[in-house]
């Protein structure tokens, strides 16, 4: 992927990390690492 520069591919990557904790199954992750037992994920 060309992303043009350094500055892109780190904005690329600092939006695509903030969605991936919007869902569900991030939530149920942590979650299941403090009660230190295996995660359940929906999908979501």
């Amino acid at each position: 992927m060309d992303a043009g520069s350094l500055e892109a591919v780190v904005a690329m990557e600092d939006r695509n990390q903030i969605l991936c904790t919007q869902g569900e199954d991030f939530e149920e992750g942590i979650a299941a690492f403090l009660q230190k037992r295996p995660p359940r994920y929906a999908g979501r």
